[in-house]
């Protein structure tokens, strides 16, 4: 995977190194679908209490949003309507209280859909969901919907909230500062810089200064589509640092072209006080001098830069069998707590797309600080295409999702909640996990190594290139797959497993 800077210049980053954490006997986690039949419900977000209990926010695409308590293993204890006068409302984003152990804050919308008013709302509650403050953020006239929010909770206590205006169809970027008690401080509302639609895919603060980090889709001085890191403070005056745009170069004899997609929704944290965190998807094509079309490909991207935006580290997370993965939304990092890199270890889960939908499984991949693959499951739901929307890393060291689980004949959605342990493992009949084949580096220089799930072995690997030709077979000593004697181009990896489960995917050789 090369991968073009601001600079134009190629990056050749390290080969991946495979380390193994010794597993500890840990309780599973679970999985549960919330059943209403009268409602389509959606989990949009979590947060953990200091009992270990969850507090999941949900949304009601027709009326009032709740708040959700669940225990330890997850039944549910009690819920709260968000808000009481009949609005729609959702909460986007739940928060712990800076000053105050014990109580949480939750910020999204309120909504007329008469009057097609959509404006923030905040909600401040106790681990036992008693609503302390429900308050809709009062704007000037003449704002009244916003889309596309993104917020954080600043090192100051404020709510730092972006969003985006439709201004009869000219887009707008609007950044509020909001106190706890729901006032406004400080606005600005700017021109778009990129597409019809102006998305802002990830909000950040820097852990150690004022400043804050964006990255969004925009246009470049030469009027190329990019994906864009800036840098801001709260007067709002926004620096680009750095772009990551389309790559093509020649391999050999094949065309292979890299670039960030528009529709993917990124996210973006600290992993410790000098290095950004990424995720995103990229599209690959692989095709001939003559234009043909070899292979095409969506994987997730997850990298990491320093604080002007130069790609460090990355790791590609590919699409396994070429069938389910297809992560188009709802990409999402976690890291586990602390700030010791060495300790630090990284959750990424995504879940596939298919129009009309299928049954479908959501991805989780946990690496090193240093993005080193640890494991990868897949997790399905018969007969239900899962869609996970927040990703949290849990005080025990493994990680919740929850989204919505739709039921294929009727379209109604019910939301779930899915807990992991540090290894992945789900204590429930209720969802199946399928654990993935690891392979690493790719692009491989020299050799290939070759990681396979627990309880199997693989028995034979088989090496395809472009025109369907297989190079290579191989039955034994399959942990190191040797590729020195290959000419530069675009393979296709194939690992049968002694379970019979065969495994598919694209392998670049430099």
């Amino acid at each position: 995977m090369n991968l073009l800077n601001n600079k134009g210049l190629f990056l050749l980053l390290p080969a991946l190194l495979f380390l193994l954490f010794p597993a500890t006997a840990q309780e599973k986690g679970f999985f549960h679908l919330y059943e209403r039949p009268d409602r389509s419900f959606m989990a949009s977000s979590a947060v953990e209490t200091s009992e270990g209990n969850m507090i999941v926010a949900l949304f009601f695409y027709d009326g009032p949003g709740s708040l959700a308590l669940l225990s330890e293993d997850g039944a549910l204890v009690k819920e709260t309507l968000i808000n009481d006068n009949g609005c729609r409302s959702g909460i986007e984003h739940l928060f712990q209280d800076p000053d105050q152990p014990g109580l949480f804050y939750g910020i999204g919308e309120i909504g007329d859909p008469l009057n097609q008013t959509f404006l923030p709302y905040i909600i401040h509650f106790d681990d036992e969901l008693n609503i302390l403050l429900r308050k809709e953020v009062k704007l000037p006239d003449g704002y009244k919907t916003i889309r596309i929010s993104r917020t954080v909770l600043t090192k100051n206590g404020k709510f730092l909230y972006a969003g985006s205006l439709d201004e009869e169809n000219d887009y707008h970027r609007l950044y509020i500062l909001i106190s706890l008690d729901g006032e406004v401080e400080a606005m600005a509302e700017i021109d778009s810089d990129a597409e019809y639609q102006t998305r802002i895919d990830a909000i950040c603060e820097s852990p150690v200064s004022d400043l804050y980090f964006e990255y969004r889709n925009s246009y470049n001085d030469l009027g190329q589509y990019v994906k864009r890191l800036f840098i801001f403070d709260d007067g709002f005056v926004f620096n680009p640092i750095n772009e990551y745009h389309i790559i093509d170069f020649w391999e050999h004899d094949t065309l292979h072209s890299v670039f960030f997609t528009p529709s993917a929704n990124s996210t973006m944290t600290f992993l410790d006080d000098t290095t950004l965190l990424f995720s995103d998807r990229i599209h690959e094509k692989w095709s001939a001098p003559n234009g043909s079309v070899y292979s095409t490909d969506h994987s997730a991207f997850l990298f990491t830069t320093d604080l002007q935006g130069n790609i460090q580290e990355h790791y590609v997370d590919g699409s396994g069998n070429d069938t389910l993965d297809y992560p188009l939304h709802f990409n999402a990092v976690a890291k586990t707590s602390g700030n010791v890199p060495e300790k630090t270890c990284i959750f990424h889960g995504c879940y596939g797309f298919f129009s009309p939908p299928r049954p479908n499984h959501i991805t989780l991949t946990k690496t090193d600080c240093h993005l080193n693959p640890l494991w990868k499951h897949s997790y399905s739901c018969k007969g239900k295409y899962l869609t996970a929307i927040n990703i949290l890393t849990t005080n025990d060291g493994g990680c919740i999702m929850v989204g919505g689980a739709m039921t294929l004949e009727n379209g109604h959605y019910d939301w779930f909640a899915l807990k992991v342990n540090p290894e992945g493992l789900v204590g429930s009949e209720e969802i199946i996990v399928n654990d993935l084949v690891i392979f690493y580096p790719n692009p491989v220089t020299d050799a290939l190594q070759l990681h396979c799930p627990p309880g199997t072995k693989p028995v034979r690997v088989e090496l395809y290139d472009v025109e369907g030709r297989q190079v290579l077979t191989q039955q034994t000593d399959l942990e190191r797959i040797g590729m020195e004697g290959f000419s530069p181009g675009l393979y296709t990896l194939r690992v049968i497993l002694d379970d019979g489960t065969v495994y598919t995917d694209k392998l670049v050789k430099q």
